[in-house]
């Protein structure tokens, strides 16, 4: 039965694969990035991977959604977000 907490899972695994297709853009520059930035990004895309599969299979799995849900969006979206702003500021770099 689809729930409609589904379409925030599906928003989450969409979320999930841009932020994997924009951490494949920016692995190039990623040794020459400080030390806590590849941290922190690494920390966020492990997690937001992890959560994001944790959707695909909720969906799948037909789990009952929840509060974890609704939190995990925001941060698919901030970890998104950072990794276009790393993708705009090397295009910028480029540029000049």
């Amino acid at each position: 039965m689809f729930d409609p907490i589904d379409y925030v899972r599906m928003l989450n695994a969409a979320l999930t694969l841009s932020t994997l297709v924009y951490a494949w853009k920016v692995r190039a520059s990623f040794a020459a990035r400080p030390v806590h930035d590849r941290f922190f990004t690494l920390a966020g895309l492990g997690c937001s991977l992890i959560l994001g599969f944790g959707a695909i299979e909720a969906i799948v799995s037909d789990i009952p959604g929840g509060a974890r849900v609704l939190l995990a969006t925001p941060f698919h979206a901030w970890m998104l977000a950072s990794l276009v702003m790393i993708e705009g500021k090397e295009l910028e770099n480029d540029r000049n």
